[in-house]
Order: structure tokens, then sequence, then C-alpha cells
């Protein structure tokens, strides 16, 4: 399924796999491991109760963590796309250029 635009404060991600276990073999249940994703297109933004639009924080592009409750899968949407909103994400990755 393509989407042509998403409306308030929606973003398509794409899951980035995470392992599930440790450096040290210990085995994390899957429930309690934020998902990771990247952000492939986004909303304009959520309007306010007086009809101002407040932009998102996020960029196309920006790798984010949020909670696995949060995310939402249609039938049609390609496998690994999800749909989230940016009120659910707990965080952006910081990448260092250096």
């Amino acid at each position: 399924m393509k989407f042509k635009r998403l409306f308030r404060d929606l973003l398509l991600c794409e899951l980035v796999e995470e392992p599930s276990e440790t450096e040290g073999g210990i085995i994390l249940p899957s429930e309690t491991v934020p998902q990771k994703a990247k952000v492939l297109m986004q909303g304009p933004g959520r309007l306010t109760r007086k009809g101002r639009l407040v932009t998102m924080d996020t960029k196309i592009g920006d790798t984010v963590y949020f909670s696995r409750l949060s995310e939402h899968a249609y039938p049609g949407m390609e496998k690994g796309h999800v749909i989230i909103s940016e009120s659910t994400i707990l965080g952006v990755e910081h990448v260092n250029i250096n």
C-alpha cells in the first residue's frame, strides 16, 4: 500500500531489527524492549484547540524509539512498515557525524 500523504501527527516508519539478546547472552522479552524505526513519511503536525498548527519535532530519516503497543499495521501495508503517532515516540536516536 502506498500513501500519498499522512494526516495530523502520524508517521510512517520502517522497523529496524534489534537484537533480542545482550552481548552477555541474556535474552530480552520482546514486550520490554522499545521498538526502533526509521521515519519514512510524516504528516504536517497537530492542531491546537485554537486551530494553530504545531509542527513535528521529528524529520524524515530520523531513527526513533517507541512503545510496541503504539504501532499500527494495516492489511496491504508493506512488511515491516507501521504507522505511529508522534506523541508516542520515546526518543530520537542521536547520530554522531564525526
